[in-house]
Formats: structure tokens, C-alpha cells, sequence
């Protein structure tokens, strides 16, 4: 059985790639997919899926290519040349990787197995139509095209960085291809066949939306073509906040691995001090160390009026930690389990999971403001009925520390996401019949001491290594660690060309760290 590479370029279009793969997994049945590449070029919705066989090369802070300096070099091109800088990311991945693959746009569906478009003696398969080779999907092979000296992106021969050539799109994406057809061996086939194409998902979608009365809504187009990518009920997800907590997430962790396999976690990273370290295969990191995702001094600068921070106030904990599950909620988009940094599950959770409700947690009541408020320590949030009825788990105006009034300081974590949902179906729980609560590490400690002078000691707080070597049967013999995915903060740029037929070197993909990075930058839904 043979291995293939797939390279996708993303751009803003979450959803639409994750399909795609969906339609991957279903259809391509006779090889193996080694390696999905993911080249992230987006600056408002990056890729957050996540699965082994994917490989993500983040652009999303022009780690790789910084197309604003590069496009300097072009003075008389058409904003926003989106072709040019589709055409340049995938030579600019050529150069990193030299192994052939198979391109596809990131708005198609496949619609059945594509492993007969995989012949290493072509330089090239694909459909061609109107003076290029179609990248909807297309094969390449990179070491034949550079025998030959031809490659994927020639600024000579591309409309938009031109304006000379801006009546006719006679110099599009894969033109290259098309011009050089004659001097390597190649195939050309007829794309739909194999794929359906949404036409308006990658870069062009306002064009086909203004132009085209008939383009559907990316989720209705999904809908409508589910039978190509759908393929059984979508994995599990669990959702865990960390800030400062790598011991106490680590466990956590371990438990769910323990007692639910075949999760797909995510974490949440506010960390200020101690960044979490991912050695998890099932686990995506939501990297929000520098505040890229959200920043909460700009959030914090909003309320000037604000407590002070001390005391049960705790910087604000409770209003970022708020503030973090409402984004995720908007950029998980599929309901999830929101678990505590600081809890260890006790059994199987997986009963916690029920489409039909909207929340499934424990409610709790506050005898000293007489509200209620949902468990943040095990909840079932489903987020797309959230999004779908406008139900949010923060509200500024009901938002423990972030007002000096009794009725905005009245509601703590989950207050206010228990006045919202209300009115939806739920179902409540005992928290601690599936998990045992540290009840001081969420916050670094900060809250213990803080607790221990209010109360004493009496309630027999402990360091945290103590608790965990006391609660190890819920967490020891989880499933294993993974080797460390490394996470590089400053990756190398390319620079930009000067206006040739040239194209930057970049590292050799095998030795590029940024094609394993785990660590995922994440910001607006789709």
C-alpha cells in the first residue's frame, strides 16, 4: 500500500478544511494518507483541527512568509492578490519539502478514493482548463518539475501582482504548469470526478456571494454534500483552562485519557509563568501566553471601575476564565466538557455528552448572593446550541471583580451561563460523582492562601504533589506520553524575492520545526 502527502493551503475557512479532511479520512480507503500538510495563511481564523496525520505550518503571524514585505516588491500589483500569494505559499512549500504531493484547495469535498492521481513518473495530474492546471486538486511532484527548472510561482507569468495583465486571468494559479506542459510527462483528467467545489471558500468567496445568487452558505453547501465527509458521530471534546497549573492539567489529563479514551482535548494556555508543555498525542494547545488569542490588559482596561485585586477577587480570574470559555465556545464550535485545571476524573464521563441538552452540570447555589451559578469543575456546554440561541457564559454587566456593584459582583463563574440557559434544556449532576477537586491549583495557589487566612486550616489544604500522590488511582496508568512536540516561539522568516523568477530558499521541511508544531494559534469563529 502506497503513502501520500496531501498539502492544503488555509486561509480563514475553518470549517470548510475540516471537512475536507473528514471527506480524506472517508474516502481514501486503498494508501495511506502519511501526511496532511495545513500551510495556515490566515489572519482571522486559523486551523484548529487536529488529528496525527497533520502536519501545520503556521503562517498565521507571518512566522514563514510576511506577504505585506513581500508584496513591496510589486508596486503595481492588484489588492489583494490572493492568486500570487496562493501561487508563492505552495512553491514556497515546495522548496521546504521536495517530495511530491497532492494539492487541494481547501474548499473542495472528495467524492471518492483518490489514490489513482498518485503516479511519482509525472511531473504533474490535474485538469486543464483555460491555460493553467486546475489546484482545486492536482498532483505534483516537485523533483521532476525542478529536473526541468520549472516552477509552481514566476512573477513574470502571474495577473494580479501585474496590472497590465489585470483584463485577462490568462496568467492564474498553476499557468506554470500549463505553459511547461510539453517537456515533462504528465496527466490531465477531469477534477469533478473526484471532488465537489464549494467556488467561493478560499479566497474568492465575496465575488461569488455578490455574483452568484444560487452560492449557498458554506454550512448549508456542507450540509448538502455531508454524505462525502460525514462518517459517524464527531469525536469527543474536552476543554481544560490552564494558568500556571502543569502538574495539576498533566493529571487532569490522564485521568480523562484513563477513564475516557479517544477524547480530544484541548487546553487553553493563560499562563504568565509556567506555559504548559503538551506530551499528549489527543491534546491541542490554545496558546494564549502572549495574549495573541485574547489580551486581557486591553480586556481589563475596559473596566477602569473595577475591584481591587486581592483577596477573592484574584486578578480577575474569574472574569478571564469566564471570558476564555466564552471563546472557546465560539471557536470549538461542538459541544465540549469543560473541565477544572484542578479536578481528576473519577469514572467514564462519556454519558455526559447529550446533543439534546444544552448544558449538563451541577448548579450550585451562592448563600451569600442567593444566585445560582453552573459548576465550572465538570460541565457540558453544547456550543453550537449556544451559538445557535445566543446564550453566552460571559456577561460584563454580571461578572464577579470586573464592577463595584452588588448586583455585577453577585455572579461568579457560571452565574450568569445558569440565567441564559435557563430557559433550554438541561440536566443537572452531582460534581463529585465524577471528579475530586483540588479547589486551589486553578488559580496557581493564590486562592489557597487566601482561603487558608479566611478559614484556617481546617480543611486540610495541601501542597500539590501530595494531593496527586493521594489521588493517583484516578490518574496513574493513564494513557502514555507522547514524545515532546517542540513549539518554537520565533520561527525564520522567508524574505522576500526581489522581483524574479526566483524564490527564497527555505529550511528543508525535514529539520523545519514548524511543520510538527501542536500549539495552535486560535481567535474568531468562522
Amino acid at each position: 500500500m502506497k503513502n501520500i502527502n496531501i498539502l492544503i493551503v488555509h486561509y480563514n475557512t475553518p470549517k470548510l478544511t475540516e471537512c475536507l479532511i473528514r471527506s480524506i479520512n472517508k474516502q481514501i480507503t486503498s494508501c495511506t494518507v502519511a501526511n496532511i500538510y495545513i500551510f495556515d495563511n490566515s489572519d482571522t481564523n486559523p486551523f484548529t483541527y487536529r488529528q496525527d496525520n497533520i502536519r501545520y505550518i503556521d503562517n498565521t503571524e507571518k512566522q514563514i512568509i510576511d506577504f505585506e514585505k513581500w508584496g513591496e516588491n510589486y508596486p503595481n500589483k492588484m489588492e489583494p492578490f490572493y492568486s500570487s500569494k496562493h501561487s508563492y505559499t505552495i512553491q514556497t512549500f515546495i522548496e521546504m519539502n521536495g517530495e511530491p504531493f497532492i494539492l487541494m484547495d481547501s474548499d473542495i469535498l472528495l467524492k471518492r478514493d483518490i489514490s489513482d492521481l498518485w503516479d511519482e513518473n509525472m511531473a504533474f495530474i490535474g485538469e486543464g482548463l483555460g491555460k493553467r492546471i486546475i489546484p482545486f486538486i492536482c498532483f505534483i511532484n516537485p523533483k521532476i518539475l525542478k529536473e526541468h527548472d520549472i516552477k509552481y510561482f514566476d512573477d513574470r507569468f502571474t495577473y494580479d501582482l501585474n496590472k497590465d495583465n489585470s483584463g485577462t486571468k490568462k496568467y492564474d494559479t498553476g499557468y506554470t504548469l500549463w505553459a511547461n506542459k510539453n517537456l515533462v510527462p504528465h496527466k490531465l483528467i477531469k477534477y469533478n470526478s473526484y471532488i465537489v467545489h464549494y467556488r467561493a471558500g478560499s479566497y474568492a468567496k465575496e465575488y461569488f456571494v455578490k455574483n452568484h445568487s444560487s452560492q449557498l452558505p458554506a454550512e448549508k453547501w456542507l450540509n448538502v454534500n455531508k454524505r462525502y465527509w460525514e462518517s459517524g458521530p464527531a469525536k469527543k471534546n474536552v476543554l481544560i483552562v490552564n494558568y500556571n497549573t502543569q502538574k495539576l492539567t498533566d493529571a487532569c489529563i490522564k485521568s480523562v485519557n484513563k477513564h475516557t479514551p479517544g477524547c480530544r482535548i484541548y487546553v487553553f494556555d493563560n499562563s504568565d509563568k509556567e506555559p504548559f508543555v503538551n506530551t499528549f498525542k489527543n491534546v491541542t494547545v490554545m496558546d494564549n501566553t502572549k495574549g495573541k488569542i485574547i489580551d486581557f490588559k486591553k480586556f481589563l482596561a475596559k473596566y477602569p471601575d473595577r475591584m481591587k485585586s486581592n483577596g477573592r477577587v484574584n486578578n480577575w480570574g474569574s472574569a478571564k476564565h469566564c471570558v476564555t470559555v466564552e471563546k472557546c465556545i465560539e471557536m470549538i464550535r461542538e459541544p465540549f466538557v469543560l473541565l477544572d485545571s484542578d479536578v481528576l476524573v473519577k469514572k467514564d464521563i462519556s454519558g455526559l455528552w447529550n446533543s439534546s441538552y444544552i448544558y449538563v452540570s451541577e448548579v450550585v447555589f451562592h448563600p451569600t448572593f442567593k444566585v445560582n451559578r453552573v459548576s465550572p469543575l465538570i460541565c457540558y456546554i453544547n456550543a453550537k446550541m449556544c451559538l445557535e440561541n445566543h446564550v453566552h457564559y460571559f456577561n460584563e454587566n454580571y461578572m464577579h471583580g470586573l464592577r463595584k456593584t452588588e448586583k455585577g459582583d453577585s455572579y461568579d463563574t457560571g452565574a450568569w451561563f445558569y440565567v441564559g440557559a435557563r430557559n433550554h434544556p438541561h440536566k443537572q449532576i452531582v460534581s463529585a460523582d465524577y471528579v475530586v477537586h483540588y479547589k486551589a491549583g486553578s488559580w496557581s495557589g493564590v486562592y489557597k492562601d487566601y482561603l487558608i487566612r479566611k478559614e484556617g486550616n481546617d480543611n486540610g489544604y495541601k501542597e500539590v504533589d501530595e494531593w496527586l500522590e493521594e489521588n493517583k488511582q484516578y490518574w496513574g496508568d493513564g494513557i502514555s506520553k507522547s514524545k515532546i512536540i517542540p513549539v518554537i516561539e520565533n520561527e525564520k522568516r522567508v524574505t522576500a524575492p526581489t522581483p524574479s523568477n526566483t524564490v527564497s530558499r527555505v529550511t528543508g521541511l525535514k529539520k523545519h520545526p514548524v511543520v510538527l508544531q501542536r500549539r495552535v494559534l486560535t481567535r474568531n469563529k468562522e
